[in-house]
C-alpha cells in the first residue's frame, strides 16, 4: 500500500522537530528517556489523529503540545507522588515516638563513633517500661552510653517513682526503702544509686559499671568531629 500523503507529512515534521521536542522534554522532566519517549508517542497521536482530521495548520507546534502535555502529565503523577510520600513520612513522624527515633539514630552504621547518648532521664516514670527496658537489654549500645544527673530533675520526687519501679520488677522491696532514705538525704546520689541499681525484670543483668566511668570512645568521637 503506498504511503499516504498525511504519513509523509507526519515523517517529515518529526524529521525536522524531533530533536528540539525532544530537548524540550529534557529538560521538563530531568529524562531523556521519557522525553524520548513522550515525543515519539506525539507522533503516534499524530499519525492516528491527522488521517482522520486532516493536518494542522502549525504540525511542528502540534506535536511539540501534544508532547509537553504528556510531559505535564508526568509531572503532576510525580508531584502527586511526592506529595503521598511526604505526607506517609509526616504521619510516620507524628506516630514514631522520640524514643524509636532516638533508637533509629543510634543504629545508623554513619553515627558509629561519632553519636553518644545520655541516660540522665531514663529512670524518670515517663521512660519506664519500653524505653527503660531497651536501654538495659541493648548491650551492644552500653558503650555509648553515658551517665548524667540531669540536675535538679532528681530532686523533684514526683519524677521517679521508685514503687512503680518495684511493681513493674526493675528494683526489690528492699533497695526501693535504701533508695528512698537516701533520697532524703542527697538526691544526687540517689539518683547514681538508682540508676546503678536498676535491672531487666526477672534477671539480674543491671547497666555495667562503665557507663558511669570516663568513656574513652566519647573522647574518640569528639576529637573525630573536630
Amino acid at each position: 500500500m503506498p504511503e499516504s500523503p498525511i504519513h509523509r507529512i507526519v515523517e517529515a515534521v518529526w524529521r525536522m522537530e524531533s530533536a528540539k521536542i525532544i530537548a524540550k522534554l529534557a529538560r521538563m522532566l530531568r529524562n531523556v528517556g521519557l522525553a524520548e519517549e513522550f515525543a515519539q508517542d506525539a507522533m503516534v497521536t499524530a499519525l492516528e489523529q491527522w488521517p482522520r482530521n486532516g493536518a494542522p495548520d502549525n504540525p511542528g507546534a502540534w506535536l511539540m503540545a501534544t508532547a509537553k502535555n504528556r510531559a505535564l502529565d508526568e509531572l503532576r503523577r510525580r508531584e502527586k507522588a511526592a506529595t503521598r510520600e511526604l505526607d506517609a513520612i509526616a504521619a510516620q513522624r507524628r506516630r514514631l515516638p522520640n524514643f524509636d527515633l532516638f533508637l533509629r539514630l543510634l543504629d545508623e552504621k554513619r553515627y558509629e563513633g561519632l553519636l553518644f547518648a545520655d541516660i540522665s532521664a531514663m529512670t524518670q516514670y515517663n521512660r519506664r517500661g519500653k524505653p527503660l527496658t531497651t536501654i538495659l537489654q541493648r548491650e551492644d549500645l552500653h558503650e555509648r552510653l553515658v551517665n548524667g544527673s540531669d540536675y535538679p530533675l532528681p530532686a523533684i520526687n514526683v519524677l521517679i517513682r521508685t514503687g512503680t519501679l518495684v511493681r513493674q520488677g526493675y528494683i526489690t522491696t528492699e533497695q526501693r526503702a535504701c533508695l528512698n532514705e537516701i533520697y532524703d538525704y542527697n538526691p544526687l546520689l540517689f539518683d547514681f544509686a538508682l540508676k546503678r541499681a536498676i535491672k531487666i525484670p526477672g534477671t539480674a543483668k543491671r547497666l555495667p559499671a562503665s557507663i558511669f566511668m570516663n568513656n574513652s570512645s566519647l573522647d574518640v568521637g569528639i576529637s573525630r568531629s573536630r
